[in-house]
């Protein structure tokens, strides 16, 4: 009967050891998902910053002026739409939960059914076109076209390089 204790031994430990690591699993891989998305959501709401300086920037510089912005997108899906005047960053998440809504500067943050959303409204400034950038690296041409008598707005076209 000696050779059944560390037979038994070994089961245990190893079974324990199963049992550690499971319970490792299920607490570290959505922490480690949540800091994802935070971090994410972060670089978003930096690049909308940036976005919305470049675009307001060029807008004031003139006829002519223009700039070309990197956009490196770790997550989600940039919109610029031309109809509304509006750019929006929208990214599938649980982060904030259902009915968030935030101002911050001039950014709107809010969530609807674990989709967040970013987003900016140029009131002064028309968008010409409606691009969209998705994940990976990305270059916009934002370019100051001139001043639109009818719509009262400067007029900037930007493009996706």
């Amino acid at each position: 009967m000696k050779g059944v204790d560390p037979l038994i031994a070994f089961v245990l430990v190893v079974a324990i050891t199963l049992a550690a690591i499971a319970t490792i699993m299920s607490f570290g891989v959505p922490a480690i998902s949540k800091y994802q998305e935070d971090a994410v959501f972060n670089e978003a709401k930096k690049m909308m910053t940036t976005i919305e300086t470049n675009i307001r920037y060029i807008a004031f510089a003139g006829e002519g002026a223009q700039r070309t912005t990197r956009i490196e997108i770790t997550d989600g899906t940039y919109f610029f739409n031309s109809s509304d005047n509006t750019v929006t960053f929208k990214m599938e998440t649980d982060l904030f939960g259902s009915d968030y809504n935030i101002t911050e500067e001039n950014l709107n943050i809010f969530s609807e059914n674990e989709l967040l959303k970013i987003q900016f409204y140029l009131d002064n400034i028309d968008i010409t076109e409606d691009i969209e950038l998705a994940k990976g690296p990305n270059r916009i041409l934002i370019k100051n076209i001139g001043w639109n008598d009818s719509l009262q707005k400067q007029q900037v076209e930007i493009t996706k390089l």
